[in-house]
């Protein structure tokens, strides 16, 4: 068969095809005349969109001669340059046909590829992403793209070879089932990201890259950071980050930093972290990584009536958490190790998440536990009652919720929690949600396993005792004279403080350590401000910078797997 010659007849697809141009004078006329000759060998439903986004140059005009030339080319026009992003959700909206395709304007790519595409466009594909064989680029752009694609890979999961190639085969009522935000660059990966995430089935296929002759791109260095922020603000949005909690978070961490510095000698604060001993810092260092091997055998033993999972398996898992609580409001942390961890062993999200419940549970009744034998001992200025009451208030509470929740499911009995959850769910969720919520209720079960509930908080002791190994270290290398209660006191101060929401703990972190250090003895507070920050960024940076490197290292696992599992049927995607 010809290259252009018509497909069989009962095959002719019902076709847009759309291309966004900004100042392609030298490009327009020669790419819509193509399009047209080969979609006239197609199909006789087919039309031709050029999008001109607020071009100053000739490319208008010589669009609108096209279309009163031709009846089956049309123009959309924006008053002024809008962006490529808004160019192409245009021509998305814009289109009228079954079947849209869009490319770029320059003439970059053979038209006549999209006889490779439409005969994948089979029953159940949503869409076909071309990927381009031989890229016509200078070697810059191509190490940029690849990067970039990689980096996408990695942080969303996506197994597409050429996430920005500009030839792409949408069926159009993909755009009733996803919304798209992006303005610029960033669409062709929202686009995808947004796709695989509502279980959308891509396919790919090789397509040719031609060299650009006439023209001029128009990508600008300034595109790369506006990028890089849009994809910031996507990634924000995908982990269902919520602005207000953002804002109000980050607003309650610039208080207690003013309320933490407004009274601080710098010079002393500064001197104090200079004088303090690197050896034992580092052995501190060593018993927090100590606490997550802990914390890895509790999680180990909360899981065990669903599977069984390798310590090392449950480790990156936690320090993914921590990692994510590091950098994102209201503990957003426990959602992502979730959702990291579900996925990558093909495990139930929502039980995953009811045993990190759990977990918290665990860490603040046994940090109450603590404090109660400290307080019976010795006695404290009221706001550190009020925040052992507030901690017994939340976590008693928690507890017996959980446990009748859990009950009315399990034991049959008719709680009256269990009863409200069950009647919320039928009325108002579907029944995903539903199962989601079944499967939250599952993970609880092991509240009612007498011997896994007891070892879990015997290594609960355990995880606090060896992160107060870290405070006592801390103690010794700011030389700080305290009593011995002293490790356990701040830590269970400082631990029940960060309930209040903030951004990483910064701010509250330091101001509660510094008020707990403050109530055992006559601390120089420049003394305690070095402890606290020296202590906060010994915590904050190695795991955020090891939770980033293992949330990379499962993305990249994961895309393998699929890379592998799918390796005999090549080209589906997402």
């Amino acid at each position: 068969m010809k290259a252009d010659a018509p497909p069989p007849p009962g095959t002719r697809p019902s076709l847009t095809v759309f291309f966004p141009c900004f100042n392609e004078e030298e490009n327009v006329e020669r790419q819509t005349l193509e399009v047209d000759r080969v979609l006239r060998g197609i199909t006789d439903d087919y039309e031709v969109v050029i999008v001109d986004d607020g071009s100053t140059d000739r490319t208008g005009e010589i669009a609108d001669r096209l279309a009163r030339e031709n009846p089956r080319v049309r123009v959309i026009r924006h008053p002024h340059n809008l962006g490529y992003g808004n160019a192409l959700k245009s021509g998305f909206h814009g289109a009228r046909k079954d079947l849209v395709l869009y490319t770029d304007g320059d003439c970059q790519f053979d038209i006549r590829d999209v006889r490779k595409l439409l005969p994948l466009m089979r029953e159940g594909v949503d869409m076909v992403v071309g990927y381009r064989a031989d890229r016509q680029d200078r070697p810059l752009r191509k190490f940029v793209s690849r990067v970039y694609n990689r980096i996408i890979r990695l942080v969303f999961g996506l197994r597409v070879r050429d996430i920005d190639c500009a030839f792409k085969l949408f069926r159009r009522s993909v755009f009733d089932r996803i919304e798209i935000r992006s303005e610029r660059f960033l669409i062709d990966t929202e686009i995808l990201v947004r796709a695989k995430r509502a279980g959308l089935t891509i396919v790919e296929a090789g397509v040719a890259h031609l060299p650009r002759t006439r023209g001029k791109s128009t990508v600008s260095p300034r595109d790369v950071f506006r990028t890089l922020r849009e994809l910031a603000l996507l990634w924000l949005h995908i982990f269902r980050v919520n602005w207000k909690k953002l804002i109000a978070a980050s607003l309650v961490s610039a208080a207690f930093i003013i309320l933490f510095a407004r009274r601080i000698d710098y010079h002393g604060f500064t001197s104090a972290i200079r004088a303090a001993d690197r050896r034992l810092i580092w052995l501190g260092l060593a018993a927090y990584g100590a606490s997550f091997w802990f914390r890895s055998l509790r999680w180990r033993v909360l899981l065990l009536p669903a599977r069984r999972f390798r310590i090392g398996e449950l480790f990156s898992g936690i320090v993914v958490g921590f990692m994510a609580n590091n950098v994102l409001p209201v503990r957003m942390g426990e959602l992502v190790r979730a959702y990291d961890f579900g996925r990558v062993h093909r495990f139930s999200k929502s039980q995953t998440f009811a045993t990190i419940v759990v977990e918290r549970l665990l860490d603040g009744l046994t940090l109450i536990l603590i404090l109660a034998l400290i307080l019976m001992a010795v006695s404290f200025r009221p706001i550190v009652n009020r925040i052992f009451v507030l901690g017994i208030f939340i976590f008693f509470s928690l507890f017996v919720m959980l446990f009748y929740l859990v009950a009315g499911k399990v034991l049959g009995r008719d709680t009256g929690i269990y009863r409200r959850v069950e009647t919320l769910a039928e009325r108002y969720l579907k029944a995903e949600a539903r199962t989601a919520v079944d499967s939250f209720i599952r993970g609880l079960e092991v509240l009612l396993a007498e011997r896994l509930v007891l070892a879990a908080a015997a290594l609960s002791l355990l995880v606090w005792s060896a992160e107060a190994g870290m405070y006592w270290c801390f103690i010794r290398a700011f030389r700080l004279e305290l009593p011995r209660y002293a490790p356990f006191f701040i830590l269970g101060i400082v631990n029940l403080g960060l309930i209040v929401p903030s951004i990483g703990y910064v701010g509250t972190f330091v101001w509660f350590c510094t008020l707990a250090l403050l109530q055992l003895a006559a601390v120089d507070p420049a003394l305690a401000a070095g402890y606290a920050i020296a202590l906060h960024l010994t915590q904050y940076v190695p795991v955020t910078v090891l939770g980033i490197v293992f949330f990379l290292r499962h993305n990249f696992d994961v895309v393998r797997a699929r890379d592998d599992g799918r390796a005999a049927a090549p080209g589906v995607g997402a």
